[in-house]
């Protein structure tokens, strides 16, 4: 084998029994072994660290030992189409990799909306999406798979529970 050549490749499965968000995806990635002063160092690269904080801390809850993280805006309700997003983490000293992967997450959410909001992708908004806390989630996910090395990730089925819940679009049932 060829240094710097790996043979097997590296698969990421999320057993998500109730429900995931992007600060438990976050915490879930560190926890696999990457230091959060490195995570950190890198997420600095999105150029967005006015717009934002992030609290990482470990938590005991119930005997159980875990990794609590928060990302707290600046901004409140910021609507972004999906150019203004694909801007800001072009505009990023993050490599290509970690660049493609977002993009295109945003991508397929974005083609999500066009579809349910009759239009097309480069009409929508994104509204809880387009926030900053989002961004960084989304980046910060890619940015964490990057470092881990992983080549593909799998999820079970996503409980989508039911009741209402409250957005930017009024009061929708669950699943919105």
């Amino acid at each position: 084998m060829k240094e710097g050549i790996r043979m097997e490749e590296r698969i990421l499965y999320f057993d998500i029994v109730n429900g995931i968000s992007g600060d438990m995806t976050i915490a879930s990635l560190l926890n696999l072994g990457v230091p959060k002063e490195i995570f950190l160092e890198e997420l600095k690269k999105l150029n967005l660290n006015d717009e934002f904080s992030i609290e990482i801390d470990s938590k005991n809850e119930s005997g159980i030992v875990g990794t609590k993280v928060n990302v707290i805006a600046k901004e409140s309700n910021a609507h972004r189409h999906l150019v203004d997003i694909f801007d800001i983490i072009d505009k990023s000293n993050l490599n290509d990799r970690i660049k493609d992967r977002a993009k295109k997450i945003f991508m397929t959410v974005g083609e999500a909306e066009a579809k349910v909001h009759g239009t097309t992708i480069d009409k929508i908004h994104f509204h809880e999406v387009g926030a900053i806390d989002s961004i960084v989630d989304i980046v910060g996910c890619s940015i964490l798979i990057d470092l881990l090395n992983i080549d593909k990730v799998y999820s079970s089925c996503v409980p989508v529970g039911s009741g209402f819940v409250k957005c930017d679009h009024g009061i929708m049932p669950v699943p919105a």
